[in-house]
């Protein structure tokens, strides 16, 4: 159940690929992808996103850094259920200037489809 509304953020601050901070304090990850870990932050065991996290992150940043970004959340999970992932950010299908910003990183090649084929 998705009980939060769209909503727009100011980006503040680009984390990495697939994760940035607004102005108000919400931290949003677009859904659908998954980009390549910061060194050192792809937990043991986990299958993480091939690919340059710095060109992802530079990507992201040309894109969305000091923008206003709209966003409509959406489950954070395939089967459906709340908005907020495992590490508290709102998933959301996000786009800016009418640019899909999921859609873009992966055809940009620098996320990849999530859940992972």
């Amino acid at each position: 159940m998705i009980d939060l509304p769209p909503f727009t953020c100011h980006v503040v601050h680009v984390r990495d690929g697939d994760t940035w901070d607004c102005a108000d304090g919400v931290v949003v990850r677009p859904a659908r992808i998954d980009a390549p870990e910061m060194p050192g932050h792809c937990r043991p065991g986990r299958h993480c996103a091939p690919g340059d996290p710095f060109e992802a992150k530079a990507a992201l940043i040309e894109l969305i850094y000091d923008k206003d970004v709209y966003c409509t959340p959406v489950s954070a999970s395939p089967r459906g259920g709340s908005a907020y992932d495992r590490d508290h950010r709102i998933v959301a299908r996000c786009n800016i200037n009418g640019i899909d910003v999921g859609e873009y990183m992966v055809a940009g090649g620098f996320a990849i489809e999530w859940p992972h084929k």
